[in-house]
């Protein structure tokens, strides 16, 4: 089983992940536990740009690093294959939903929230004011979103790239993860 979370910044994507991983009792992987992986193989140096979300110029990058015309997000996306091949996980951002698309266990989910709801999320969580939130938003939207495409020519938070897609501002968290669970076990694959 594989769980793949995109998410609009204040829309509790990744507090669902979370849960989701706890329910079904699997490997839960965002960022820092990816990179974490990254450091032990000993090659997270090579792939510090994806994981910091850092578009490139990956045919430059790949005579550099003298991979021929390899791209560095291919390999980053081998990487990450390997690293939890054989594993049920839950994975939040980092292309997932484009890296496992072709895994027939595969449930690729996007989270999306109101904007003024994501903003007033994010404006408590943090401690920021609404302004300095409503800024955090946007950027960190808009990043995930240029990220995204750079390296899968995908429109980020286009439906036809997710098997659901789920506004959590409607649903809370805990519903956001029951309508999830019900959604995998009713697919047909």
């Amino acid at each position: 089983m594989i769980i793949t979370i995109a998410r609009e910044c204040g829309s509790s994507g990744f507090e669902i992940g979370q849960k989701l991983a706890e329910k079904f009792g699997i490997e839960f992987y965002d960022k820092t536990k990816l990179v974490e992986e990254m450091k032990k193989r000993g090659n997270y140096n090579e792939h510090r740009d994806f994981f910091e979300e850092t578009p490139m110029n990956s045919f430059l990058y790949g005579i550099a690093m003298g991979n021929g015309d390899s791209t560095i997000q291919t390999r980053t996306f081998d990487m990450i294959r390997e690293m939890v091949q054989g594993k049920d996980f839950v994975m939040i951002g980092r292309c997932s939903n484009y890296i496992f698309r072709d895994l027939p266990d595969t449930t690729r989910v996007f989270i999306h929230a109101d904007r003024e709801k994501r903003i007033e999320k994010v404006k408590n969580a943090e401690g920021y004011s609404k302004l300095k939130a409503k800024a955090y938003v946007e950027k960190t939207d808009e990043k995930r979103a240029a990220f995204h495409e750079y390296c899968t020519e995908e429109k980020w938070g286009e439906a036809k790239h997710y098997d659901l897609c789920l506004n959590a501002g409607v649903t809370g968290v805990e519903n956001a993860v029951e309508i999830i669970t019900d959604f995998i076990q009713r697919r047909t694959y």
